[in-house]
């Protein structure tokens, strides 16, 4: 493709959402736009480059006619001109045109590329404790990964994770700015990154994958607003015994010979502890059975799976002469064919 790669630009993959295109654009917006980097001539051709970038991929219909012949059909924007001094000087409403491309400043729905939102949640309050002063939209959710063995999932569990928080400034107060000058500590953002011990409850039944929120704990909002949330990915450690299949656990436990012909009770491993099952008289070598209500819970239920408990015939290592000579005459009182009698 000639020209710029508008997608390379914002960082963002050819099939990415608009969401995805706008979150890209207002993080780079924040970073590189003049009044944050005052002076820095490359920071400004910088800004231009990206706000050209989202200005086509913002907009449906230009967004097109990239994907099919690329940049050069957009060559021209942002030549000397600054889409964010525009919106400012448009009063954070109405429509400016620039290089032949059309700004809409107020309502994005007004057939432009609807910058005006975005830089009135990174940019606006240009008057109070700074330039850098902004509104109070909420934080960022944050993720975060939480791997827990088979018996946590199952009963449950508080445990603490430490994570870094972006939070207020502490010594701008949030406003992002000191002065004239953007705050030296938070480099104009109004946040900073703090390591935190937060203490998390997961309720029993989580699997592979679920999400548990944490609300209030994602990062704080700028000037007061409300905090994100924070999110749980639940990774599930693998057990050495047992096999979860939904709800349902599955475990294989091997029996004796004698066990088999004659019945017994044995001790059966559970997520919940040691329990006893009977072994009727004459089990078989693969044989299932069910303990009801010893599997997982169901997340925000009441009621619980099953283990299913398949026994395993395993005969000693080593047999003494004696004892082949009674299993062989075991055979000849008993003759049967087991794979005939299946």
């Amino acid at each position: 493709m000639a020209g710029k790669d508008f997608y390379q630009i914002l960082g963002v993959a050819r099939g990415a959402s608009e969401e995805e295109i706008k979150k890209a654009y207002r993080k780079l917006a924040r970073k590189y736009h003049p009044d944050m980097n005052p002076g820095n001539k490359q920071m400004e051709e910088r800004f231009k480059e990206i706000s050209e970038a989202y200005s086509v991929l913002s907009d449906a219909e230009k967004r097109r006619q990239f994907d099919l012949g690329g940049s050069e059909r957009f060559q021209g924007f942002g030549q000397g001109s600054d889409p964010y001094s525009a919106y400012a000087r448009s009063g954070a409403g109405g429509s400016r045109d620039f290089q032949g491309y059309r700004f809409d400043f107020g309502d994005p729905g007004g057939g432009g590329f609807g910058l005006g939102d975005i830089f009135q949640e990174v940019f606006s309050g240009r008057t109070g404790s700074g330039p850098f002063r902004r509104r109070n939209p909420q934080g960022e959710d944050l993720e975060y990964s939480l791997e827990l063995g088979l018996e946590e999932a199952a009963s449950g569990v508080t445990t603490k994770i430490n994570l870094a928080r972006e939070v207020s400034c502490p010594a701008c107060a949030g406003s992002g700015g000191q002065g004239n000058k953007p705050c030296p500590q938070c480099g104009g953002m109004g946040r900073v990154n703090q390591p935190e011990n937060i203490q998390v409850r997961i309720p029993a039944g989580v699997d592979e994958g679920s999400r548990v929120r944490v609300p209030g704990k994602g990062n704080e909002g700028s000037n007061g607003g409300q905090p994100g949330d924070l999110f749980l990915s639940i990774r599930m450690r693998p057990h050495p015994r047992f096999d979860r299949q939904g709800k349902d656990i599955r475990l294989e436990v091997p029996i004796s010979l004698s066990e088999a012909v004659f019945g017994a009770k044995i001790e059966v491993p559970t997520v919940e502890g040691s329990v006893k099952m009977t072994i009727p008289p004459g089990t078989s070598s693969g044989q299932q059975f069910r303990l009801r209500g010893y599997g997982m819970p169901e997340a925000k239920k009441s009621n619980r799976g099953d283990q299913l408990v398949r026994v395993k015939i395993v005969l000693p290592a080593k047999l003494d002469e004696k004892s082949r000579e009674l299993i062989r005459e075991f055979e000849r009182m008993n003759p049967y064919d087991p794979r005939k009698e299946n």
